[in-house]
């Protein structure tokens, strides 16, 4: 439907929790859907670099390299008593993402914490001023946005994607 009527790509995952559905949707992007099953989680996961995990970092990432384990499979063959002797109370969170365990709430409202806009062109531009008019319209766009919702803006980030969805 959202293709259909606004003309725009969208990605979906779909499985057990939010986290699985999150790489889920991830794993689909531009334009797909991915759904994880329950019997198949393992199967989706095990496969993964560790750093894909929600919340493993880049030092997160090379400590688990450090002990040899590269893969969501290679994580899971750790306790949490191992995990939790290294990585402390984060040894119970990568014991359970690995497993594909995560109990947090779906919340679908919430407060805004970010506004945006965004222009897509029609074929890719260098033009100065067709950029200029595109940036101009959107600060008024978002502007609008911001004062109906009695809010200022903290800080304005400005950003461009090429064509192959290099950001």
């Amino acid at each position: 439907r959202i293709a259909d009527e606004l003309s725009l790509p969208c990605s979906a995952g779909i499985s057990i929790n939010k986290f699985l559905a999150k790489m889920a949707s991830t794993g689909s992007k531009p334009n797909g859907l991915w759904v994880v099953p329950p019997h198949r989680v393992q199967e989706f996961l095990d496969p993964m670099p560790v750093n894909k995990l929600w919340g493993v970092g880049a030092r997160s990432a090379t400590l688990l390299n450090e002990y040899g384990i590269y893969t969501v499979a290679q994580l899971r063959e750790f306790d949490t008593q191992w995990l939790c002797g290294r990585f402390g109370n984060a040894g119970n969170h990568l014991y359970a993402l690995a497993r594909g365990i995560d109990h947090r709430p779906v919340v679908t409202e919430r407060v805004e914490k970010s506004m945006g806009a965004e222009h897509t062109f029609a074929a890719d531009t260098r033009c100065a001023t067709d950029i200029e008019r595109a940036v101009q319209g959107i600060a008024l766009r978002l502007g609008r946005r911001l004062r109906a919702a009695g809010k200022t803006a903290g800080a304005l980030t400005i950003k461009y994607r090429y064509e192959g969805f290099e950001t």
